[in-house]
C-alpha cells in the first residue's frame, strides 16, 4: 500500500464549487486550513497573516478552518479575538471525507503556517497552495456542518 490521495479527491465542477461556497461563505472565495487546532499548527500567526492579507488586499475573501478545537490555547484565542477580520473566519469543526473534498476543491488555496523544527531552530512561513479543480464528480453533499464561534 502506498501513501497518496484517495480517489474521492478529484476536481469539482463550477456548479459544485458555487454550491459549496454558497453554503460555507455565502458565495465568497476562501482559503482553507485543515488540521487540528493545536499550538504547533501556529494558528495565532495564521490569524495574524490573514488579518494582514485582508488589510492590504481589501476583498471578500474568507478563511475556513477545518479541524477540532481540542487544543485551543489562550494564545490562539487572543490572536483570534484581536483580529480586525475575525468575522471572515469560519470554523467548521471536523468534516467527513465527502464534505472535506467539497471544501478543499472549492478553495482558492490551502493555508498553512505550521512551526517546523530543524537543527534546533524554528521557522515560520505562511503559505498558500493553489488547488486546481475542474473535473466532474458525484452530486454535492446535502447536509453541511458550519459553526461560527
Amino acid at each position: 500500500m502506498y501513501d497518496g490521495a484517495s480517489e474521492v479527491y478529484h476536481p469539482l465542477t463550477s456548479e459544485e464549487k458555487q454550491i459549496t461556497r454558497q453554503h460555507y461563505t455565502e458565495g465568497r472565495p476562501y482559503f482553507v486550513f485543515i488540521g487540528s487546532l493545536h499550538p504547533r499548527k501556529n494558528l495565532a500567526n495564521l490569524f495574524r497573516a490573514f488579518d494582514l492579507f485582508k488589510k492590504t488586499n481589501p476583498s471578500d475573501v474568507q478563511l475556513i478552518i477545518v479541524g477540532a478545537r481540542k487544543w485551543w490555547t489562550s494564545e490562539i484565542d487572543r490572536a483570534y479575538q484581536g483580529m480586525n477580520f475575525s468575522n471572515d473566519v469560519i470554523f467548521t469543526g471536523r468534516l467527513n471525507t465527502d464534505h472535506l473534498h467539497m471544501v478543499l476543491g472549492s478553495a482558492l488555496g490551502l493555508a498553512t503556517s505550521a512551526i517546523s523544527k530543524a537543527s534546533g531552530f524554528r521557522s515560520w512561513r505562511p503559505s498558500v497552495a493553489a488547488l486546481p479543480s475542474s473535473r466532474p464528480m458525484s452530486p454535492p453533499c446535502r447536509k453541511w456542518p458550519v459553526k461560527r464561534p
